[in-house]
């Protein structure tokens, strides 16, 4: 049950304390304990690290706004509980309050859009200068999703507190717990279907050694379009590489992968609140429709800025438009990693392992290390071997066999991405999630939109030769859920 009847009295309880307090941080009863935890992974150093950046500014405010209009646009209404100025910081902090039974992803919305409105009047305020506060009386799976969405995919500052009520009952608020916001590791891997992009050939016809002399040229091009990748707020990486394959004409080669703009997250698939929605089913039609590989205009710019940094040493071409998993097979036989450059949630994790790595006494490891961008790539996107790997430890073949359990009219392709399944270990007969249908998909697509592998819900089929699927998982005595 929620302490307050009713938004308003929640909106009073603040207001009221902040007329006779500098700040809000004497109302956070926990900060001593989140200030001494130590993060189980990556997701959720990031999430403390926002809860610390947003603190900081709350210890001495002024009010600017409270439930006014503070958009400049003639009809538009965007009434932000609380528009505070940091002077310790020099920092803008919005308040959102929600007292809603089970407040959906619209209170991280309108944080979104009171950001972009106060924008209006000062554009160039950088996402550093400014903090987001979000105060509900409950945080449903959704909710948490979207401020773990904000924190580390949009690089975002949100602290997320709920209201307690204590013993003396006097009401306080408690920092949400940084695990729940940031979920476990699993969650934060792209399949690598999700990343995308091309090899940037560097043909020297003339002559193939004499790029050598020009590695700091090359280098500064991977900086330039990691520049470019943050400025867009993209997620991606490159790979600056020789070419020791005796027929290739291109003694060099970057490697430019971003993230697939339509690549959605698992949880937010799954999440039956999205599912439900007509726009979303609709979204989700048009681009099962067309496919979309993520090789967009934004992967476009930041390659060009590259390419375009070379070209008076060099002839560079664009090839091979396809997923990770397939540059990265092609690259393990013939490439001498040269360089690596991350930006966006591939940048992050990369520079903290550098960081690990100085702070051990590693006092010589180059800034562009390869070893560490390979590490920070295995971080952040799960193989395709992983994947089978999966539904290597659960599969019983043996009990397939017994029952003679073989596909009756297999499926050519995957029925969601259209891919040809004679190449795939296994597939999944099954049923989507958050849906009564059912469909047969490939291993990545199950990942993304499957439901679970048991009796009724979904049976999982093993590749034997062709057109022979023995089924392995999913049978009526199973007790395993995937």
């Amino acid at each position: 049950m929620s302490i307050f009847s009713s938004e308003k009295e929640m909106q009073e309880w603040l207001s009221s304390h902040l007329e006779k307090e500098e700040g809000l941080t004497d109302l956070v009863i926990n900060r001593e304990e989140i200030a001494e935890r130590k993060p189980r992974n990556y997701a959720e150093a990031r999430v403390i690290d926002s809860i610390n950046k947003v603190f900081s500014s709350l210890h001495s405010t002024v009010k600017i706004s409270e439930d006014e209009n503070i958009s400049s646009v003639t009809g538009e209404i965007l009434r932000p509980d609380f528009v505070l100025y940091s002077p310790d910081t020099q920092s803008l902090i919005i308040v959102e309050l929600k007292n809603l039974v089970s407040p959906s992803r619209q209170a991280g919305t309108e944080l979104a859009a009171y950001s972009a409105g106060i924008r209006k009047f000062t554009p160039l305020l950088a996402e550093g200068d400014m903090a987001h506060v979000l105060i509900s009386s409950v945080w449903p799976t959704l909710l948490k999703h979207y401020a773990r969405d904000q924190i580390l995919w949009q690089g975002r500052n949100l602290l997320c507190l709920t209201p307690v009520q204590l013993d003396t009952s006097e009401i306080a608020l408690a920092i949400v717990d940084p695990g729940e916001i940031s979920g476990v590791d699993l969650e934060y891997r792209l399949t690598p279907e999700q990343v995308c992009g091309y090899q940037i050939c560097l043909y020297n016809y003339q002559n193939k050694a004499d790029l050598t002399q020009h590695e700091n040229q090359l280098k500064a091009a991977l900086q330039l379009m990691a520049n470019e990748g943050n400025r867009q707020r993209s997620h991606g990486f490159a790979y600056l590489w020789r070419d020791h394959a005796s027929f290739s004409l291109a003694p060099y080669s970057i490697t430019c992968m971003v993230v697939a703009p339509f690549a959605f997250p698992d949880e937010i698939l799954k999440e039956k609140q999205v599912a439900d929605s007509s726009f979303f089913d609709k979204f989700q039609e048009v681009i099962q429709d067309f496919c979309p590989s993520g090789h967009g205009e934004a992967l476009k710019e930041i390659s060009n800025i590259g390419r375009d940094f070379v070209e008076n040493i060099c002839d560079p071409r664009y090839e091979g438009f396809y997923s990770w998993e397939m540059h990265r097979m092609e690259m393990q036989p013939r490439a001498e990693k040269i360089a690596f450059i991350g930006w966006g949630v591939f940048g992050e994790v990369f520079f903290s392992e550098l960081q690990k790595k100085y702070q051990s006494g590693s006092a010589v490891i180059d800034l562009m290390d390869p070893e560490i961008g390979d590490y920070a790539v295995d971080a952040l996107v799960e193989t395709k071997a992983a994947i089978v790997s999966a539904f290597d430890e659960v599969a019983n073949p043996q009990k397939g066999q017994e029952r003679d359990g073989y596909y009756a009219g297999p499926p050519d392709n995957c029925d969601l991405c259209g891919k040809s399944l004679a190449r795939e270990k296994y597939f999944i007969d099954g049923k989507l999630s958050g849906s009564h249908m059912w469909a047969n998909m490939c291993g990545h697509c199950y990942r993304l939109r499957g439901e679970d592998i048991r009796w009724g819900r979904g049976q999982l089929f093993k590749n034997c030769g062709p057109g022979r699927w023995l089924m392995v998982g999913g049978f009526e005595d199973d007790e395993f859920v995937q």
